[in-house]
């Protein structure tokens, strides 16, 4: 199933918020409270989506024959220890419908290519200690554990993430094409 990647426009903002909650609902179950799960409001991300994108968020949805399946939102490391050079992640979601496609690769990938256009060299994310499969994810795309963590709270709920980097690979200079 090929698909396609492109930049994000406020006019995705429904479409990212429906694939925000699904992925959450689905994703979450079971290391998130149930009630705060189907709590959670596409009308509500929608409004907050619409105004991201507005502002200039960067952001990267993938779509098969104009259905938007992900999203990838993506910048400056938002961490007090990062260096000048640092991007992050902060947060990438597929359809639960689309999972294991390849779609969360595309998106991985383009956000990676965003990240380092802009000068990035190395980026994080975090990632919930309890959710294994973006741990495996991240880990089968050269992610490592860096021994970052910290706790939020959500809905009064405590939960601990651990954070991940990645080194880029260098953009080649002029005199080296």
């Amino acid at each position: 199933m090929s698909a396609d990647v492109r930049i994000a426009t406020a006019d995705d903002a429904r479409a990212i918020a429906e694939i925000h909650v699904a992925s959450w609902q689905e994703g979450y179950r079971g290391q998130l409270p149930d009630s705060y799960l189907k709590s959670l409001s596409a009308d509500a991300r929608e409004t907050r989506w619409a105004q991201s994108l507005r502002d200039g968020a960067s952001v990267l949805l993938v779509e098969h024959a104009g259905k938007p399946l992900g999203f990838v939102s993506y910048g400056p490391s938002r961490d007090d220890d990062a260096p000048e050079t640092g991007g992050e992640i902060y947060g990438l979601y597929v359809h639960p419908h689309a999972w294991s496609t390849g779609k969360g690769q595309q998106l991985h990938d383009g956000a990676l290519a965003a990240l380092g256009a802009s000068g990035s060299t190395v980026v994080t994310l975090w990632v919930l200690t309890s959710n294994d499969r973006a741990q495996r994810f991240y880990s089968r795309h050269g992610w490592q554990l860096d021994g970052a963590t910290k706790v939020v709270e959500l809905d009064g709920v405590t939960l601990s993430e651990v954070r991940y980097k990645r080194a880029l690979d260098p953009l080649p200079t002029p005199s080296a094409l």
